[in-house]
């Protein structure tokens, strides 16, 4: 099958998704396309400016080429992105790494676009809308499995903070200094990410990265890593304990999460969007609302360090394990041929 996946938002390069900082949807599209190759499709992707025309299997083309394209199978990152679109398709299809929203939908039902989405929440929200063609859901893949276990020692009683710093860090800063007062002297928070991982569209974020930087200059056991390329973030994942991830935007898969687990670093969430769907409550982590935050904080520090967390880290492991990129290609093979038999229909 020759399928084109389509994702111009960011301006990078493919070897970027393996060797810097970057987003999650970005990362995926270049994950997904190679898995796919691996399973023997002609692959390509259209970005803003790949750079190359060839890597790990996967042909790239600039997105202006557009109009150019014949594929058994289009994937776009958005449905607008099929607006007068000239090049000829059998499967038209739109990988939601989003929220639903009105306008998105909208555009997918004029365009026929099939979704194809990372979790049960975003499905929810789509029948919620009274959808009426058909739908996939295709969990995303884990990049670090398979990888081995860097040289680093575990700190149980280190946190981590590896998300977008707009989704709820502000708060949690909040809910961290009071809890750290029932701490061992040794508990630290590490803050990994900043407004260059989402590359020209980041900027919104420097004016919160400097002001929180700022506020908490003073605090003891706190540090600011920035943004941590995929070796960097995955020592650091075996550093650190704990994820707490007070999120308040619901997340539509969280992959950092999935890479905690992967890593045997705990997460600790609130239950928003597919968050809940991420982690089994005290079995591969613990999923809080966000009143009982700063409890769960306190009780997890004070058994840091016992066998039961040894337990509960090899069992987040093994979870995290069942998710490559190659079941989550099977899969999106799967969504692509019922998303072909929909269209004949």
């Amino acid at each position: 099958m020759r399928i084109v996946l389509v994702d111009p938002y960011v301006s990078h390069k493919p070897r970027e998704a393996h060797t810097t900082a970057l987003g999650g949807t970005e990362t995926s599209f270049i994950h997904m396309a190679e898995a796919l190759a691996a399973r023997g499709h002609e692959v390509e992707v259209r970005l803003r400016s790949p750079g190359i025309e060839h890597h790990r299997g996967v042909e790239y083309s600039p997105w202006d080429q557009r109009e150019l394209l014949e594929a058994d199978a289009v994937v776009v990152r958005w449905p607008g992105l099929l607006e007068g679109w000239r090049g000829r398709a059998s499967v038209r299809a739109w990988w939601c790494h989003r929220a639903i929203d009105t306008a998105s939908l909208d555009d997918a039902f004029r365009l026929r676009a099939y979704p194809i989405l990372a979790s049960r929440w975003q499905a929810e929200q789509l029948c919620s809308r009274r959808w009426p063609l058909g739908f996939d859901v295709v969990p995303l893949g884990c990049r670090f499995l398979g990888r081995p276990r860097p040289e680093v020692v575990r700190e149980p009683l280190t946190a981590l903070w590896a998300s977008a710093m707009d989704r709820g860090l502000e708060s949690f800063l909040g809910v961290w200094r009071r809890a750290r007062r029932s701490f061992p002297a040794e508990a630290k928070l590490l803050i990994a990410g900043g407004a260059h991982v989402y590359r020209e569209h980041g900027s919104y974020l420097e004016p919160l990265e400097k002001r929180l930087r700022e506020d908490t200059r003073d605090d003891r056991g706190i540090s600011w890593l920035g943004p941590l390329a995929p070796d960097g973030l995955w020592a650091t994942l075996h550093q650190a304990g704990f994820l707490p991830y007070r999120a308040e935007i619901p997340e539509s898969f969280a992959l950092i999460v999935l890479e905690a687990q992967a890593a045997g670093c705990l997460p600790i969430v609130t239950p928003l969007g597919a968050l809940r769907e991420r982690v089994v409550h005290g079995k591969t982590g613990w999923v809080e609302e966000a009143a009982g935050f700063e409890a769960r904080l306190t009780t997890y520090a004070a058994s840091a360090s016992e066998p039961s967390m040894t337990e509960l880290r090899e069992a987040a492991r093994a979870d995290a394990g069942k998710l490559t990129w190659d079941a989550s290609a099977r899969r999106f093979e799967e969504a692509l041929e019922k998303a072909r038999r929909a269209a004949v229909i």
